[in-house]
C-alpha cells in the first residue's frame, strides 16, 4: 500500500511525469507489484495523475499493466477532508485484487468487484457540508493562547483535535 513521490504529477508541482525524478518511480512501484505478486495492493498519488492528459494516459498504461497482470482494478479520485484528515486534498486511490481470488474469468471478476467495492461505505463527511461550514479565516498567533473551537466547527478537522488526539502537547 502506498504510492510514489508526486511532485512530477501534481499542477502545483514539477509537471515532468513519468520522466520526472519521482515521477520515474511509478514504474519502480509496478515492478516491486511485479515482483511480488501480493493478491491486493493499493495505490495512491494526486488528482494531477488523474485529471491531466498526459499523466492521465501513463496512469492508464500502468493500470493496463496491473490488469494484463491478472488484477481487477476500480479506483476513484477522493478528498481527504471526507475522510476525518484535517487538510484538503483530493487523491486518485486505485485498488487491485488478483482476479482470481474471485474465482472467475476476468469481466466476471471486474463486475462483481465493481458492483460490491463502495467508496461511499464511511465518509465522516461530504464535501458539501464541509463546505457549506464559514470556517474562521484566520487569528493572530499568540503564543500560549487559547482558543474555544467555534461552535459550527467539526472539531475532528481541526489540527488541534488531532494534536490533542495524539498527546502532541504532552511531549
Amino acid at each position: 500500500m502506498g504510492g510514489p513521490p508526486c511532485p512530477d504529477f501534481s499542477v502545483a508541482g514539477k509537471n515532468k511525469g513519468i520522466v520526472g525524478i519521482n515521477g520515474k518511480l511509478t514504474k519502480s512501484y509496478k515492478r516491486i507489484i511485479f515482483l511480488y505478486d501480493p493478491e491486493f495492493f493499493v495505490f495512491e498519488n494526486v488528482k494531477g495523475l488523474w485529471s491531466t492528459k498526459k499523466h492521465k494516459e501513463e496512469y492508464n498504461k500502468l493500470k493496463r499493466a496491473f490488469s494484463r497482470k491478472g488484477y481487477v482494478l476500480v479506483d476513484r479520485l477522493v478528498n481527504s477532508l471526507e475522510y476525518g484528515v484535517e487538510y484538503e486534498r483530493e487523491r486518485v486511490i486505485l485498488f487491485g485484487i488478483k482476479y482470481s481470488l474471485l474465482r472467475n474469468d476476468k469481466g466476471t471478476a471486474r463486475n462483481i468487484l465493481k458492483s460490491n467495492f463502495n467508496w461511499n461505505i464511511d465518509p465522516k463527511y461530504t464535501i458539501d457540508i464541509i463546505k457549506s461550514i464559514r470556517w474562521p479565516i484566520t487569528t493572530e498567533f499568540n503564543i500560549e493562547s487559547k482558543l474555544q473551537c467555534p461552535a459550527n466547527i467539526v472539531n475532528e478537522l481541526t489540527i488541534e483535535y488531532w494534536f490533542n488526539k495524539n498527546d502532541y502537547f504532552e511531549r
